[in-house]
């Protein structure tokens, strides 16, 4: 398929005590064809779930982000459309040394996850995520990150589902 994608991502803001981090605007629109038939896509996102943004004072603060998608498939007018929302305590430490900058990030809090379609049924997931992101940068040229989650979730009929991830 073809997707065209704007990611936005705004300088972070450090003044004083207070800082405003990892703050992203992200939209995508997406054509994907399949056998024969195709989907059209659009979504929406402010920060990710592997990089929430944070609202910190001093080391401490708060973090979150919001992802959201909708798909419709022209020839079964099959429509689904997802939601993502988490909301965490973060405790992080950022350093600029002149070409260098980067920082240490940990987070602990709730993911919420709703996903609705004409053809399928709903599901409701609550989860527990704990989040380590590390990240250095060399003039904006060289950048190295490392992002380590455990997540808890229970699914809406029950079930409860546990996942480690490691990316960098």
């Amino acid at each position: 398929g073809i997707r065209a994608t704007l990611s936005l991502p705004l300088p972070d803001i450090e003044s004083g005590a207070f800082g405003i981090s990892n703050l992203n605007l992200g939209f995508f629109f997406e054509l994907a064809f399949m056998s024969g038939d195709f989907s059209i896509s659009t979504g929406l996102n402010v920060a990710t779930k592997t990089a929430p943004f944070g609202l910190t004072v001093f080391i401490l603060g708060g973090a979150g982000y919001l992802e959201t998608d909708v798909t419709y498939t022209p020839r079964t007018g099959a429509l689904a459309a997802h939601v993502s929302i988490g909301i965490f305590a973060e405790a992080s430490l950022a350093i600029a040394l002149g070409p260098i900058k980067g920082g240490v990030y940990a987070y602990f809090g709730i993911t919420v996850d709703y996903f609705g379609s004409n053809t399928q049924p709903s599901t409701l997931t609550f989860g527990l995520l704990v989040l380590f992101r590390g990240e250095v940068s060399l003039l904006g040229i060289i950048s190295v990150s490392l992002c380590v989650s455990l997540e808890a979730d229970y699914q809406s009929g029950g079930g409860l589902t546990g996942r480690g991830r490691v990316s960098y």
